[in-house]
């Protein structure tokens, strides 16, 4: 493939500063700021849809996730983590929560942010602590993990054969999950 024109390389490189073809496209071919929001829209798109473009795009994001020692199987366990954890957990059998550095790695690695306030007493008596923990989203990290798993028909092109696929890519993927992370996965009512 013979190179990107230096306006098209430049657009690449935006692209991946943004995220967005839009913002892209604005930075790179400098739209006047009368241009209508669809134009530039548009001709975004346009060069998004080039097979050189895309190519272009594919190549540089790969070479920065192998710059940060980024690898999709720990991106994915990364999402696992928190698609599958269980608050119980971070506390003790007593109901208290454990220290930070009791918890173990995947609950941990689920956990987004822990904010500690001190409340003092209606008639300035006594002193209470109250640990808010709050969690990665569950449901967006398993959307992603199904998406992975080409669980999503219009993912996967319409084929015929998605239900059974899809299956068995979702009990390989909770069998391995179950490995990972010694999950317990409940038998459903009635089929025992």
């Amino acid at each position: 493939m013979k190179p990107l024109s230096p306006k098209r390389e430049a657009f690449c490189l935006e692209f991946l500063k943004h995220n967005n073809a839009t913002t892209a496209y604005k930075q790179v071919f400098r739209m006047s700021p009368a241009a209508k929001p669809e134009t530039v829209w548009n001709q975004a798109y346009k060069l998004m849809q080039r097979e050189d473009v895309a190519a272009r795009i594919a190549e540089l994001r790969a070479q920065a996730a192998k710059d940060a020692g980024v690898k999709a199987a720990d991106v994915l366990m990364e999402a696992a983590r928190i698609a599958f954890s269980d608050i119980r957990r971070a506390f003790k059998d007593d109901g208290t929560l454990m220290a930070l550095h009791e918890l173990d790695d995947n609950t941990a690695a689920a956990i987004s942010s822990v904010k500690v306030r001190q409340i003092v007493g209606d008639e300035g008596d006594g002193l209470a602590s109250v640990t808010e923990i709050r969690m990665w989203d569950k449901n967006s990290a398993l959307d992603k993990l199904m998406r992975n798993l080409g669980m999503f028909r219009l993912d996967n092109e319409q084929r015929d054969d998605l239900p059974v696929k899809s299956a068995d890519a979702l009990t390989a993927g909770f069998e391995a999950l179950r490995e990972a992370f010694g999950l317990i996965l409940r038998e459903p009512a009635g089929t025992a």
